[in-house]
């Protein structure tokens, strides 16, 4: 059947009409995908996607890489696009307290099996790695979503608005970035701000950001440890010590104290005794050194350790510590040994006739002069024990012991022993003993020269005794002739019977001697 010559004119006109008017069509834009900021922090809780120019009303999945990572994963998020080929509001992944912090690679993918990746865009998570820190710990700031290789610069200002620190870092080849800074033990506390600043992001070359993040700083809680612990027994009045090791929470050691400050205590049993500062051993190693002197009436059945209580303890700066009450090993205490000095006026005596006497001067094991006490002094020798009577000079602080040597030490001589026994009112006690030699000197030579006077008087008597008797009697007859008569003797020298008194003394008298 042949086309009738209406349908050939039409057929015509079309042609011409399309060859005349040929139709327009308009290519469609790729896909594009960006997030509503580039760089973000942990206190941020989401990334909002925006873009356009996907197929409408069709859905469509989330992949994300996160930094560390090698490809992308599925979020589990989808969405469908809206009429026009956008993406629809609100659509977003989530920021989690835990993100990493980094460099983020976002991807749009019509499978949730595949990431097809029909549009991807980057982003950062920047922060420090916590929200609280105390003084001396190092804060880390830290993040990604910067131009690879670009600089940046980081500034910490604290809460008065000073920078504290400033520095300029160069991102990696990922975007990301590092620096820390140390908290000074005297840094400000309250809350801390970190700005980033500088020109181009991962995906905006050109592009200037500024992003600030916040942490907080707290003082310090030093940490405390035994380093020396006590050593025991002790005696009362001695001096006992331990060490303890004072740290900041980097491990650094403290060197100053809060002045005037007595954190430590001397505990006996449960109850405090005593109130003790710190002495640092030196400037740098941070150990310091807690000393008390124990008491003379310290109570023996007990045991004594050193505490250090919790949060007692201040560098001078606010920073605390320990944390919790830091003790040391218990020791015990024993009754004090007096310390006893004696001095004797002599190291030789004679018996009977010297008296001994010794000073004694009684002290703690510190020097401290021993004034409440009792003092039994005692000599003894080979077959002799003797008690000395003791008296007190309390301007002195001395006791004096002396003893007297009898006639029945004649018995006991040679070396003497002086025992000395002080006892204060508390029960501390001591001894001393001093040797010293009795002798007879002085008594033998009295004996001796009695004896020689007398063997000599013998002597002139047995061959002088004539002359001595003659001579006598003229001294004496000399004598009488110088002294005046007495009225007695005048009447006698005129008397009648005085010549027959004379003729009867100058008669001859014979004397005879035994031969």
């Amino acid at each position: 059947m042949k086309p009738s010559a209406a349908a050939m004119v039409l057929l015509l006109l079309a042609v011409v009409v399309f060859i005349r008017f040929p139709v327009h069509t308009v290519a469609q834009q790729p896909p594009t995908l960006q997030t509503n900021q580039a760089l973000y922090t942990l206190r941020d809780t989401q990334v909002v996607l925006q873009g356009s120019g996907y197929e409408p009303t069709k859905q469509y999945a989330i992949w994300v890489q996160s930094p560390g990572e090698n490809s992308t994963r599925d979020t589990g998020v989808s969405f469908t696009t809206t009429e026009k080929g956008e993406i629809p509001l609100a659509i977003s992944v989530p920021i989690k307290p835990e993100s990493l912090l980094g460099t983020y690679l976002v991807s749009i993918s019509n499978s949730t099996a595949l990431d097809t990746a029909v549009a991807d865009a980057h982003y950062g998570i920047w922060g420090t790695d916590r929200y609280v820190y105390q003084r001396t710990e190092i804060v880390e700031a830290r993040g990604g979503g910067i131009l690879p290789k670009a600089a940046l610069k980081i500034t910490v200002r604290d809460p008065a608005g000073t920078d504290a620190y400033k520095a300029t870092v160069a991102a990696n080849e990922t975007g990301a970035f590092l620096t820390t800074w140390k908290i000074p033990p005297n840094a400000p506390t309250e809350e801390y701000t970190v700005f980033i600043d500088g020109t181009g992001t991962y995906d905006s070359p050109a592009a200037e950001f500024v992003s600030k993040s916040k942490f907080s700083v707290t003082p310090a809680v030093l940490n405390v440890t035994v380093f020396t612990q006590p050593t025991g027994p002790c005696e009362r009045m001695q001096s006992v010590s331990a060490q303890f090791v004072i740290a900041y929470p980097d491990s650094t050691a403290v060197v100053s104290m809060k002045q005037d400050l007595k954190p430590a205590a001397l505990f006996a049993g449960q109850f405090r005794i005593a109130d003790l500062g710190l002495t640092a051993s030196s400037t740098t190693n941070g150990i310091w050194i807690v000393q008390s002197k124990i008491p003379s009436n310290a109570t023996l059945d007990v045991k004594y350790r050193f505490v250090l209580p919790a949060k007692t303890f201040d560098d001078g700066n606010g920073n605390i510590g320990p944390e919790s009450d830091v003790e040391t090993s218990s020791f015990s205490v024993i009754p004090a040994t007096l310390q006893v000095r004696v001095e004797l006026n002599s190291t030789h005596y004679q018996v009977p006739f010297d008296t001994v006497t010794a000073f004694a001067r009684v002290s703690y094991s510190d020097g401290t002069p021993v004034t409440n006490a009792t003092l039994a002094a005692r000599l003894s020798a080979a077959n002799t024990r003797a008690n000395a009577t003791v008296t007190y000079d309390s301007t002195a602080s001395v006791w004096i012991v002396k003893y007297a040597f009898t006639w029945a030490d004649l018995l006991s001589l040679g070396t003497w022993t002086l025992s000395v026994e002080p006892k204060d009112i508390y029960g501390n006690s001591g001894s001393a003993s001093v040797e010293m030699t009795a002798e007879p000197y002085t008594l033998l030579e009295i004996l001796l020269a009695v004896v020689i006077v007398l063997l000599v008087a013998r002597w002139l008597i047995s061959r002088f005794w004539r002359r001595l008797y003659l001579g006598a009697k003229r001294l004496t007859a000399a004598i009488r002739g110088r002294l005046k008569p007495s009225p007695i003797g005048r009447y006698l020298n005129h008397s009648p019977v005085t010549p027959l008194i004379r003729s009867s003394f100058s008669r001859p008298r014979y004397l005879y001697l035994n031969t």
